[in-house]
């Protein structure tokens, strides 16, 4: 991706494309990388198919915030994953580098995402379960 030096960059959503490597189904699209900030910022769009299960993951040393464009999703974290969130349009939220989770989207509709995130490198570690990294 090239970064211009001064102006306005536009990437059209049909010049979109998802990283050839979904995990756990959810489609990762990184979209523009801010280099000039310190640390730099990526941001980009995920979409979770109806009915997608992560397994348990965390992002490593990456701090991620994101929007909820359309769709439902239920996160799990903490001991024994018993702390959740749904998060519906509207929603913003951020999970804590090294944050152990799992995501499910609900109902029919798949669940998009706004993403931003320190780095400009994907992390995505699987665990066997929430307490896998202790």
């Amino acid at each position: 991706m090239n970064l211009t030096a001064t102006g306005i960059k536009v990437i059209k959503a049909n010049k979109l494309e998802p990283t050839a490597s979904a995990v756990d189904g959810i489609k990762r699209t990184p979209v523009f990388s801010l280099l000039s900030s310190q640390p730099e910022v990526t941001i980009g769009l995920a979409i979770s198919p109806s009915g997608t299960k992560t397994g348990w993951h965390h992002h490593g040393p990456y701090e991620i915030a994101g929007y909820v464009v359309r769709g439902r999703s239920r996160f799990r974290w903490g001991a024994e994953g018993n702390e959740s969130a749904e998060l519906e349009p509207g929603d913003f939220f951020q999970v804590a580098p090294e944050t152990i989770h799992a995501e499910e989207t609900l109902g029919t509709e798949d669940f998009e995402i706004v993403t931003a995130r320190k780095g400009t490198q994907g992390m995505t570690v699987k665990l066997d379960g929430p307490e896998a990294a202790s």
